[in-house]
C-alpha cells in the first residue's frame, strides 16, 4: 500500500515538473507565435468592388412593322449594316397590288394638282388685269388647296401602309453590327415583335449595378481597375466612371433580398479587349492617397474609442496607440504613433497582450 502511494506521488511530481519545464520553455525559449508585417509607405485605396457586363452605348432592338409571314432574312449575326439597309422581307404579294393601286391614285391627283396650280397662276394674271372676278380667282385657289391636301393625305397613307403591310420590308434604323437575330424565314411575326439587335461596337462600356449607398460614393471621372480576362490576374488601369444614372431601381439579390441599385457606366481603356456581353470584375477607386505610412487593416484594433496596434519590440508585444487616416480595403493610413520599418502584429488574438513574449 505504501509503495502504491509513493508511486502516485512520484508520477504527480514528474507531471508537475514537465508542466513547469514547458512553461519555462514558452516564457524563455519560445513565446507566442505571431504574424508580423512591416509598416511601409505606399498607396491606400478605398474601393467599391463589383462585377459588370460589357454593353454597347448605342444598341437597339429592331421591331417588326407588319404582321404576316417572314419571306426572307437578308442579314446574319456579325454583319455591319447602314441605316436604311433592308433587313427582312415579308409576304408582299397582296400588299404590293394595293400599293400599286394607291400610287396610281396618287399619280392622278398629282397631275390634277399640277393643272390646278397652273390655273391659279393664269387666273392671278387675269384678275390683276381686271379680266377675271375676285370670286372666280378665289374659287381656283380653293380648288388648288383642296387637291394639295388630298395629295398630302394620300402620300402619308401610302407610307404608313407600306410600313404596316411589310411590303417594303424592315430596314435598319441606324449604322451598326447585327449582334442578335431573332427572325426566321417562314415564321410568322406580329407588329412590335423583335427581329434583330443592332449594336455600335465602337461604343462599348462596362455597366455595373451598384447598391444605392455605394453609388452615392461614386463620382464621374473616378478611376477604375478592370480585371480583364487576359490580364493574368493583374488589373488594367486607365478606365474611369463615365456616367451615373439618376434613378435607383428595385432588384432581387441572389439571397432573395430586394435592393435599390443604380446603374453606373464605366469607360473602357482602349487597350482592353472584351467581348460584348462578357462579365468582368471591376474596382472603383472612390478615395486614394499615395505614398503614406500604412499597415494592413487587420493590424489595427479599436479600444475605448482609440486605435491601437501591437508592435513587435525586443521580442515582446507592445501595445501602442496610433492616429489613423484613410481606411482602405487592404491598408489603413497611420498618421502618428508608428515609424516606417517597425513590425506590427496582424490579426492579434486574445493571447496577445502588452508585454507578452513572442516567438
Amino acid at each position: 500500500m505504501k509503495k502504491s502511494i509513493k508511486k502516485k506521488w512520484i508520477i504527480a511530481i514528474t507531471v508537475l515538473l514537465v508542466l513547469i519545464a514547458a512553461s519555462i520553455g514558452v516564457l524563455y525559449t519560445g513565446g507566442i507565435e505571431a504574424d508580423t508585417v512591416t509598416a511601409d509607405e505606399g498607396p491606400v485605396r478605398k474601393l467599391i468592388k463589383e462585377t459588370g457586363t460589357v454593353e454597347s452605348g448605342s444598341r437597339i432592338v429592331v421591331a417588326s412593322n407588319f404582321s404576316g409571314e417572314i419571306k426572307g432574312v437578308i442579314v446574319s449575326e456579325g454583319d455591319f449594316v447602314n441605316a436604311g439597309d433592308l433587313l427582312v422581307t415579308g409576304d408582299e404579294s397582296v400588299a404590293q397590288l394595293d400599293l400599286k393601286s394607291l400610287r396610281a391614285q396618287l399619280s392622278g391627283l398629282e397631275v390634277s394638282l399640277g393643272r390646278a396650280r397652273e390655273a391659279v397662276r393664269k387666273n392671278k394674271t387675269l384678275y390683276e388685269q381686271g379680266a377675271l372676278s375676285r370670286e372666280e380667282y378665289d374659287a381656283s385657289t380653293a380648288a388648288e388647296r383642296e387637291l394639295a391636301a388630298q395629295v398630302s393625305s394620300l402620300r402619308y397613307s401610302i407610307e404608313s401602309f407600306a410600313k404596316s403591310s411589310g411590303a417594303t420590308g424592315v430596314t435598319a434604323p441606324m449604322d451598326g453590327t447585327i449582334t442578335e437575330v431573332y427572325a426566321k424565314e417562314g415564321e410568322y411575326t406580329a407588329v412590335g415583335a423583335g427581329l434583330f439587335e443592332i449594336s455600335d461596337l465602337e461604343d462599348l462600356y462596362i455597366g455595373v449595378d451598384l447598391i444605392a449607398e455605394d453609388a452615392d460614393k461614386v463620382e464621374a471621372g473616378d478611376s477604375v481597375l478592370v480585371y480583364a480576362g487576359d490580364s493574368g490576374g493583374l488589373p488594367a488601369t486607365g478606365s474611369s466612371v463615365r456616367r451615373i444614372h439618376l434613378k435607383a431601381r428595385e432588384e432581387l439579390s441572389g439571397l432573395g433580398i430586394i435592393q435599390k441599385r443604380v446603374k453606373v457606366e464605366i469607360r473602357m481603356e482602349p487597350s482592353i479587349s472584351l467581348r460584348l456581353g462578357s462579365d468582368v470584375d471591376i474596382e472603383i477607386i472612390v478615395d486614394e492617397k499615395e505614398n503614406v505610412l500604412r499597415v494592413p487593416v487587420n493590424a489595427v484594433f479599436k479600444l475605448d474609442g482609440n486605435h491601437y496596434v501591437f508592435v513587435a519590440e525586443d521580442g515582446r508585444a507592445r501595445m501602442r496607440q496610433v492616429e489613423t487616416g484613410l481606411e482602405g480595403d487592404d491598408h489603413i493610413e497611420i498618421i502618428s504613433g508608428l515609424t516606417k520599418g517597425e513590425l506590427v502584429i496582424q490579426s492579434p488574438g486574445n493571447e496577445i497582450e502588452d508585454g507578452v513574449r513572442l516567438k
